[in-house]
């Protein structure tokens, strides 16, 4: 009961706050819940951002871009999709790996969720997705910070982009370093990434690669309870290019992506208890070709894709599986107020055969500035290399498991004007053959990968953002997701994870020198204690041309004790503070 009254107290403070300075004629729509123009308020963090959008974020390492698992609306950290410039980056060796992208704060464009029915449909993506847009280089302009925290905290970050006409260029480069907050918890990470864009008369081209590499005590991370003191070392190469071509009418969108994925895991890094190492590398290629256009009824595009994977491991074998795809995808708003979205996709892989899944959602216009909408989607995730063929003393998993599926129904209402922006959403998920580690008794020594029993998942959304003006801005979200299935009497290693309550709000200010942020997040799972987290932040602008500010953030400000993962304990109070120059 106390966490609710913290919570509403903060929101009805927040509120009052903010509307008692109200100017009518200066509002402008934020959109919160999508993740557009959302500010990013903490230097040494990208993903704890994305809790904006009603993305929940299972983190085992003390800040979640180190390690992060992605679970959108009660599904598993393998069921939900990530994309990165349109094209899917799930890594094939395991989900826990999806987060492990090369690029920085400062080339975050915008990240956007997709629930499928109503937004855009991606492969591999069982309950929604996160698609992450990177910056075009626009102009001449740099930024580089410099910050300390506790536990020996070290980050820096470095931005140039430059302009020469119509060629644009931008490098970053990003350091972080911790002892840690306890024992096999300590991590240093390096990222470096260069964007490019041509823009010719007819086209504009694009080209990105990036390189991650981290080092991370894990301790217990997959091994809950356990007392390990686990050691992960990742290397993560990205590769993107893409053209928006105009044909005369019709427009051709090729693009092409590359990922390799290097992990080296130690089981227990004193080598008191077991000696178990493992090396993997996968290899993601994937083409896509597409093609669309405007027409009097509205627009479309389609086009062909493939994909191939690539899995070398001292633990999974040697293994390659490949798939390609044919989609469509149409807009129709001609209809009066009516509009039709649909989306048509048929996969051929390799390994089990073919599939089609789409969507298709109809929407009607109250007015120009409020619709509801009802949709339909069906969707799919083969399981990762990992659950197919994984074997250790304690894990053990199976080459002859299918891929899961969905049908997703959800309708859901829309408002966006001058004063706010206010989105409401409830919806039905039938999941068929979910992947999980389970034991069928208590003496059954290890864990095996099986395709359990169909599961129901129901759940509502909801986000509001007031953009009262353009120095101050509010959010609040929540989310529900209840998940029903038969555990036909079986041990669960991992349990009922997902996240049932979860709730949050934003507040962001600037006065004067100052810019303050605030966000509450709120958790429960099931048969569990929820708990609140608070973080605040503020910026003081020491000069002007060039800007240098001085920042001071804190995570945990109330230094609550809890676990995302049951078994894998959260830092408390982490603050920190630094210097950025911006030009």
């Amino acid at each position: 009961m106390r966490i609710w009254v913290l919570f509403l107290c903060f929101i009805f403070i927040c509120a009052n706050y903010t509307l008692a300075q109200v100017d009518l004629d200066q509002i402008v729509v934020t959109k919160y819940g999508q993740g557009k123009n959302l500010p990013i308020n903490s230097e040494s963090s990208i993903f704890k951002n994305l809790e904006n959008i009603n993305l929940d974020l299972q983190s085992r390492a003390p800040f979640k871009d180190i390690q992060a698992d992605f679970s959108l609306r009660g599904s598993t950290f393998e069921g939900t999709g990530v994309v990165f410039e349109g094209i899917s980056v799930n890594d094939p060796q395991t989900g826990h790996f999806h987060a492990d992208l090369p690029f920085t704060t400062q080339d975050l464009q915008s990240f956007e969720k997709s629930s499928l029915v109503n937004g855009q449909f991606y492969p591999q993506a069982l309950a929604g997705a996160v698609n992450f847009e990177i910056k075009k280089p626009q102009k001449d302009s740099g930024v580089i910070t410099s910050g300390l925290g506790r536990y020996n905290l070290v980050s820096e970050a470095l931005s140039i982009t430059k302009r020469y006409s119509d060629f644009g260029s931008r490098l970053s480069l990003e350091t972080q370093q911790t002892d840690g907050y306890r024992l096999a918890t300590d991590f240093r990470k390096f990222v470096g990434r260069i964007d490019n864009s041509l823009d010719l008369p007819s086209a504009e081209i694009k080209f990105g690669a990036g390189y991650l590499e981290k080092e991370f005590g894990a301790y217990d991370f997959y091994t809950p309870g356990k007392g390990y003191p686990s050691q992960e070392w990742t290397k993560t190469w990205l590769v993107n290019s893409s053209a928006d071509i105009d044909g005369d009418g019709f427009n051709f969108y090729p693009a092409f992506l590359w990922r390799r994925h290097d992990d080296k895991f130690l089981l227990d890094k004193t080598l008191l208890r077991s000696n178990y190492l493992n090396h993997h590398r996968t290899d993601i290629y994937s083409p896509q070709f597409l093609t669309g256009q405007k027409v009097s009824w509205g627009e479309w595009k389609a086009g062909v894709e493939a994909r191939e994977e690539v899995m070398s491991s001292s633990n999974l074998g040697k293994h390659t599986r490949n798939a390609k795809s044919a989609l469509v995808n149409s807009k129709i708003d001609s209809l009066g107020r009516f509009t039709l979205e649909d989306s048509l996709r048929f996969d051929r892989y390799s390994s089990f055969g073919e599939v089609v899944n789409g969507s298709a959602t109809l929407s009607y216009n109250l007015d120009a500035k409020k619709k509801i909408y009802a949709g339909f989607a069906r969707s799919f995730r083969p399981p990762s290399f990992t659950e197919l063929y994984y074997n250790d003393p304690t894990t053990l998993g199976d080459a002859l498991l299918g891929a899961e599926k969905a049908n997703t129904y959800e309708a859901g209402f829309k408002l966006s004007d001058k004063r706010i922006s206010l989105n409401f959403c409830g919806y039905v998920r039938q999941e068929k053959n979910l992947i999980d580690w389970v034991k069928r008794t208590s003496s059954q020594a290890k864990w095996q990968a099986e395709n359990i029993s169909s599961s129901l998942v129901s759940g509502a959304e909801t986000d509001l953002a007031l953009n009262i003006n353009s120095k101050t801005k509010l959010g609040l979200r929540y989310a529900y997701a209840n998940k029903r299935f038969d555990d036909q009497g079986y041990l669960f290693k991992y349990g009922p994870n997902y996240t049932r309550h979860l709730a949050g709000a934003n507040f962001h200010k600037e006065i004067d020198n100052f810019t303050y942020a605030a966000s509450l997040t709120y958790k429960k799972k099931p048969g569990r204690d929820g708990w609140v987290i608070a973080d605040v932040s503020t910026d003081y602008l020491l000069k002007k041309n060039p800007d240098l500010k001085l920042y001071f953030a804190v995570s945990n400000i109330f230094n609550v004790e809890y676990q995302e993962i049951e078994g894998v304990p959260q830092p408390g109070i982490w603050p920190e503070a630094g210097l950025r120059l911006e030009w």
